[in-house]
């Protein structure tokens, strides 16, 4: 259980400073590597995809601001 708790954990601490979409790629790559077991560039490409993916649609198409880091600010965001 503590190896879903922790990084959920891990996920939700780092958001602020991060932001939703680089703390998401974060939490995604590291769960299907430690986890799953996937090969780093695999889990590196989901969980990077996944985060364009929900950046696009929650902040192109719904217009929905979600919380941001500095990543986002820096892309103009």
């Amino acid at each position: 259980m503590l190896q879903t708790l922790l990084p959920a954990v891990g996920y939700v601490a780092v958001t602020p400073w991060t932001g939703l979409y680089v703390a998401s790629a974060l939490y995604l790559g590291g769960y299907m590597r430690w986890l799953g077991g996937y090969r780093w560039l695999v889990a590196a490409a989901v969980g990077l995809g996944f985060a364009a993916a929900a950046f696009v649609i929650f902040e192109t198409w719904f217009l929905v601001p979600m919380p941001k880091g500095p990543l986002e600010a820096w892309l103009g965001y």
